[in-house]
């Protein structure tokens, strides 16, 4: 494996540094957003049947149609987006136990599904990284929630939900949508480290100054503490929680080690998952990425419906202004939809 980057910090300066055309098996691409499109297209240049591997999200929203002409003029290549909890067997594992409890319980079914992934990041904004000024707050982690999502609602109604307008939508940021046949979903982020839903999961972590400060509502600046959870509540009243780094500062591996937590008329039990979703992911991508092509290509890797989703969101606003501090009511500068 090559590294490739300005300035001499890594393997090669520039991509027509590394190889000969053809004879790189894929192609990582991780630099900032806006750069995807021109690279992509240098890699193409290059080799017209290159496989690419690009970090979330593809493009600003203004290059996406200009990406779907690129990839059209060159039918051998193959370019997907990285999906890292689309292989994460803590999500997977936390599906398994949904589908069990709803199959057990006659007629139920998922009412409403909560999911947060919060994190200080000024620290980070500050120096120039994880700054997204095209799809604005919903840039840093909303793909990764939108994978929790999918993985455990039937796909004709995920792809209900991504068409649907949210109901609600505020700064810092809460998205509500879902509701009729469909079930209720928030997804809540916020890169200032402003806790949305300190009760649902804050008990489950084992450092006494995670919890503290999740019960506060803050992470404060420079932690590298994350909250992330998602809850799913049945119709019978189940509730189950998948807890991500519940062991934050307690262990070795506490990154690769997870929680779900299953309270139902039976009590409460916990399963603790273990799992290094990232290396799973690029394995699992790179492997198909490279695979014999058999004569087809699959552009579904580009999530064109979660970008869509994306680009919508990003045009409220609340998107783009991540001030204010959001407790469980509304709050000035929410946008409500009806009708």
């Amino acid at each position: 494996m090559l590294t490739v980057a300005p300035g001499g910090a890594a393997d090669a300066g520039d991509v027509t540094e590394v190889a000969a055309p053809g004879s790189v098996d894929a192609w990582v691409v991780a630099d900032p957003g806006p750069l995807h499109l021109p690279l992509v297209r240098r890699l193409l240049r290059l080799d017209p049947a290159a496989r690419v591997l690009l970090e979330q999200p593809a493009c600003p929203p203004r290059d996406l149609p200009a990406l779907l002409r690129l990839l059209a003029e060159h039918p051998r290549a193959r370019v997907a987006v990285n999906d890292i909890y689309a292989h994460s067997p803590a999500v997977h594992h936390f599906a398994r136990i949904l589908r069990s409890a709803v199959d057990s319980g006659p007629g139920d079914r998922i009412t409403r599904i909560t999911v947060e992934f919060t994190k200080n990041r000024d620290r980070d904004i500050a120096r120039g990284r994880f700054v997204d000024a095209h799809y604005g707050a919903v840039g840093y982690e909303w793909l990764h929630m939108l994978a929790v999502v999918r993985a455990i609602v039937p796909r004709t109604e995920y792809e209900r939900y991504l068409r649907t307008p949210p109901v609600l939508v505020t700064p810092e940021m809460r998205v509500v949508g879902g509701g009729g046949d469909l079930p209720e979903i928030e997804l809540y982020s916020s890169v200032h480290g402003r806790v949305g839903h300190p009760r649902a999961a804050g008990d489950a972590f084992s450092y006494s100054v995670a919890r503290r400060r999740i019960a506060l509502g803050h992470i404060p600046f420079g932690s590298e503490l994350r909250y992330r959870f998602a809850e799913a509540v049945l119709a019978s009243g189940t509730r189950v929680t998948l807890v991500f780094e519940p062991g934050y500062q307690t262990g070795h591996d506490y990154k690769n080690t997870h929680a779900i937590h299953v309270r139902d008329g039976a009590g409460q039990r916990t399963e603790v998952v273990a799992g290094n979703h990232l290396r799973q992911a690029l394995t699992a991508q790179l492997a198909v990425l490279t695979a014999p092509s058999g004569g087809h290509r699959d552009l579904t890797g580009l999530r064109l419906p979660e970008h869509h989703h994306l680009a919508a969101l990003a045009g409220y606003p609340q998107a783009h202004d991540c001030g204010g501090c959001l407790g469980v009511g509304a709050t000035a500068g929410e946008h409500r939809l009806t009708g």
